[in-house]
């Protein structure tokens, strides 16, 4: 008993000593230093303080250890710690990724061609992080670069725009510069060309310097080329004689060509299509230069020189001198071009023939033959079917279906090859050749874009096949390994990609495929690795099951024959023979096996995901059949299991409600033992054939609710000779306050009536609790005890009454001091106790006076303190300690001078007290020095300082 009384003592020391400590002074001190933090949440702060320290703790890993060490108590302070501990990870990992953004940007800043959907998922990342997570500095870089990612692409779309501007502005002039050319040379003069080479020198001063424009400068560059060629030729036959242009008229006014012509013109354009014969020079962007032509030597590198000197005209044998200077300037590289110039050079030298030759070798006038051939002009209807072509085929171009637009534009070129299309409108021309060229343009950026965009799945794929090898090469306890999942998918989208591709029409090289392929072999051979494992864990968990089936079809039931365990796994009970000889199973061990069946089954998982496909319908099946074949003889047999365990029931009912005899404890007894029994028959039933759970738990309720019927009956009486002993017991414990209650305030008459009487009553009471007793008895014992000191020691308490008295007198006046009204406090000033006549007559002065202060003054009463705590050796504040070391100097002189006698004694002291309590408006520090003085004498031997000389 002495010992748990030391340890609650000190128990209860160091709960007053951690009540003290300031707290919120080490949490303060503690700030920035984890391990400070940590040794603080560990102590004995309250909880406040702790939660206050884990929220003040930084580093990961300071919080990983304060999580650790609330995970088992302190919840509070565990919930906190853990989600700072997430809050500090989700803001490391987030600024990781961050950085690998950041990185990404810069990259895509370092790229000339910015790819969109490579933006487009840089920006998704971005805002996929948590943004309170990322620091400032991250954010403002992000925003920077992204602001300059935006100019680039800004940048680069108006690049892209000034190059679709041009590429179509120069098409046009070339499908333009075609058809004005043919015309020229067939009819116009060198000046029309010199006029349209101008436009193409325009186009290519204004060509973007990209290499998607070098395949259409090259054309520019021979179109002007081809320029020069013609405009040469036009203005030899410029200078010819005057004489050319009349018969040149007369001779197509006639549709007639000179004799010694024909063959030549018939040679010429016999194999000419319709729109590139003479007079139909419209056709395709696509004839302007033969590809496999090169430049005329005579030309300058860019096709923009000066055009070359046409021979001079001849003055002498017209024919002859005129056959070589056409001869002698250079060759027209367009097959066209060249022959109707060559036409046109024909025709003079018709006029240029004597006429006898003419006449002899002049043919019957008849119709050229390639007149009866020539197209007819279309009709209205086929205008109108021109023209609803023509619009549906903008429409496609407008829609970007180019697949459907190069249908759509065979079908126009079919409808014109049979008419005249020279009949044709201008603008119905100008639309076929832009629809034309504008297909030829958007199929060469379709193929650039689907080639740049193959190029970079094959980049994506190589990467992808090298991070896999990566992982393969590190795949150790300590090495990186892959999200197959995550891995999977981005196989997947790169396939996906790629058909998509292949749907819109971008053609890729075989090369690439199987660069592409091959790369993604690769990338999917942990993937193959993975399903080939699935497919193995697969067959194992189905041998697993079929396993575990046939233990299940070995169980026999009772009423049936145990099957032969060397028989088939499908063994039919029905089958057996030699009934004689069969052993029947417990239902309480099926059950267990049918437990442990259905446990280990589902270990085994869900069966749609974890068999493969082909055995999961058999095995289905034969689960069905096996359980069935166990479960309906076992409800068969819980029902008969329920039915006896109702009739269970309804016996402890009937104990339950059967009437009390005449003796409480012998009936109640008797049930009590038969309840016993038909518990003992419930828990035999019980282990016997366990019924389901549900079932189980609503009988057991029911059997359970009859039962204790039956106890609590037997308890009434039990509680009724208990009430009747507690009853007692707070008896006893009503006496054993009384004298407990008895203190030094307490008078000595009430303490002796108080003894007689308890001693008196606790004879007379009743019977109490064995162990009761003995406690009560000892309680009894240290209570009188306690009541027969306080009687000895009256003397003592008197005393303390008395300073109490004194302390109460002393705050009395001092209200009155502090302006408290006088009749207010005359009440309480006469219920107060006797004092001593010193203090009593030192006081009624002090009550009598009407003087707010006096009659001592405040050095005055201070020293007399000083004096009273000396005699009482009362400890000393810092501030006095100086005027008590010279007081003590002076009563030191005093006693070697032999004046010592005089001033000391209990006389002298007993007036310096009755000086001080007399005194009024005494400052707070007086006040309270005066209270420590009575609070010594309270230790002091009763009387002290009450004398006088």
């Amino acid at each position: 008993a002495v010992r748990q009384a030391n340890a609650a003592a000190t128990a209860k020391a160091r709960l007053v000593v951690d009540a003290a400590a300031d707290w919120p002074t080490q949490l303060q001190a503690a700030q920035g230093d984890d391990a400070a933090l940590l040794k603080l949440t560990k102590s004995a702060a309250p909880l406040a303080v702790k939660m206050a320290a884990v929220e003040a703790l930084v580093t990961e890993q300071g919080l990983k250890q304060a999580e650790r060490e609330f995970r088992t108590h302190d919840r509070k302070v565990h919930r906190v710690a853990r989600q700072r501990l997430e809050e500090v990870v989700t803001r490391r990992e987030a600024r990781a990724i961050a950085d690998t953004l950041l990185a990404r940007t810069e990259a895509l800043l370092a790229d000339p061609l910015v790819p969109i959907n490579h933006v487009v998922a840089l920006d998704r990342d971005w805002a996929a992080l948590p943004a309170a997570s990322l620091d400032g500095s991250q954010r403002e870089r992000f925003d920077t670069l992204r602001a300059r990612l935006d100019t680039a692409i800004d940048q680069q779309v108006q690049a892209q725009q000034v190059l679709q501007r041009w590429t179509a502005d120069a098409g046009r002039r070339l499908a333009e510069w075609r058809a004005a050319l043919a015309v020229a040379a067939e009819n116009g003069a060198s000046a029309d060309v010199a006029t349209l080479r101008q436009a193409l020198v325009e186009s290519r001063l204004a060509r973007p310097d990209v290499p998607a424009t070098a395949d259409l400068d090259t054309a520019l560059a021979r179109a002007l080329q081809t320029s020069a060629l013609v405009m040469a030729r036009l203005a030899w036959l410029e200078a010819l004689p005057t004489g050319y242009a009349a018969a040149a008229a007369a001779a197509q006014s006639a549709d007639q060509t000179p004799a010694d012509t024909q063959p030549q013109a018939a040679e010429s354009q016999g194999d000419l299509p319709p729109d590139l014969a003479p007079g139909h020079a419209e056709g395709p962007a696509a004839d302007i230069a033969a590809p496999n032509e090169g430049p005329n030597p005579n030309q300058t590198a860019t096709g923009e020189g000066p055009a070359p000197t046409p021979a001079a005209p001849p003055t002498e044998s017209p024919r002859n001198a005129s056959a070589q200077g056409w001869n002698d300037l250079p060759a027209v590289d367009d097959g066209p071009l060249a022959r109707l110039l060559a036409q046109r050079h024909a025709l003079w030298l018709a006029s240029r023939r004597p006429v006898v030759a003419a006449a002899r070798t002049q043919a019957p006038p008849t119709t050229r033959s390639a007149r009866a051939s020539r197209p007819e002009a279309p009709t209205q209807t086929q205008r109108l079917h021109i023209e609803n072509l023509l619009l549906q085929a903008e429409a496609t171009l407008a829609e970007g279906r180019l697949a459907d637009l190069q249908q759509q534009l065979s079908t126009l070129d079919a409808a014109l090859a049979g008419i005249n299309a020279t009949a044709l409108p201008d603008g119905m021309r100008s639309r076929h050749q832009a629809l034309w060229s504008e297909h030829g343009r958007l199929r060469d950026w379709q193929r650039w874009g689907g080639g740049r965009a193959r190029d970079d799945l094959a980049d994506e794929a190589e990467a992808l096949a090298r991070e896999t090898l990566a992982a393969a090469e590190a795949a150790s306890p300590a090495g990186s390994r892959l999200n197959l999942k995550q891995h999977a998918e981005a196989v997947q989208a790169l396939r996906q990609r790629w058909k998509e591709l292949d749907r819109l029409g971008a053609a890729a090289g075989r090369d690439l495929w199987h660069r592409f392929d091959a790369a993604l072999q690769t990338a999917f051979q942990p993937l193959a690795a993975q399903q080939a494992a699935l497919k193995a864990a697969r067959e194992d968990n189905l041998l697993a099951r079929e396993a575990l089936l046939a233990s299940l079809e070995l169980q026999a039931v009772p009423g049936e024959l145990r099957p032969d365990p060397s028989a088939p796994a499908a063994y039919d009970a029905s089958q057996a023979s030699e009934p004689a000889n069969a052993t029947y199973a417990d239902w309480r061990d099926l059950v267990r096996e049918l437990d442990r069946f259905q446990l280990a089954w589902r270990k085994l998982g869900p069966v749609e995901h974890t068999v493969p496909n082909r055995a999961r319908q058999a095995l289905e099946q034969r689960l069905q059949r096996a359980v069935d074949r166990i479960e309906k003889p076992l409800q068969a047999a819980r029902r008969s299991a329920a039915s006896a365990r109702e009739a269970l029931i309804e016996r402890a009912e009937a104990l339950g409600t059967a009437p009390p005899g005449r003796t409480p404890a012998g009936p109640r007894l008797d049930a009590a033992q038969q309840v016993r029994e038909l518990q003992a028959m419930w828990q035999e039933q019980a282990r016997g054939l366990p019924l389901p759970r549900g079932l189980e738990n609503t009988l057991w309720t029911r059997f359970k609710a009859a039962t204790d019927a039956v106890f609590a009956q037997r308890h009434a009486a039990i509680a009724a000779r208990d009430d009747e002993l507690q009853a007692n017991v707070s008896a006893r414990e009503a006496l054993l306050a009384r004298l407990e209650a008895l203190g030094a305030e307490t008078p000595e008459g009430e303490i002796k009536r108080t003894l007689d009487e308890v001693d008196r009553a606790w004879r007379q009471a009743g019977e109490v609790p064995r162990g009761t007793a003995e406690r009560m008895a000892q309680r009894l014992h240290s209570a009188h005890v306690a009541a027969v000191q306080w009687l000895d020691s009256s003397t003592h308490r008197r005393w303390l009454a008395q300073l109490d008295t004194l302390t109460a007198r002393l705050a009395i006046c001092e209200s009155r001091d502090s302006g408290a009204s006088h009749d207010e406090l005359a009440a309480t000033w006469n219920d107060l106790g006797p004092l001593p006549a010193p203090w009593a007559q030192a006081l009624a002065q002090r009550w009598a006076s009407s003087v707010p202060s006096g009659p001592l003054n405040e050095a005055e009463v201070d020293e007399l303190l000083l004096q009273l705590e000396i005699a009482l050796d009362m400890p000393c504040a810092p501030e006095w300690l100086a005027a008590r070391r010279a007081l003590k100097l002076r009563a030191l002189k005093d006693s070697m001078e032999g004046r010592a006698a005089a001033n000391q004694g209990p006389a002298r002291l007993a007036e310096w007290f009755q000086s001080v309590l007399r005194q009024a408006g005494q400052t707070p520090s007086q006040r309270e020095r005066l209270r420590a003085v009575i609070m010594a004498l309270q230790q002091a031997a009763p009387g002290s300082l009450t004398t006088t000389a």
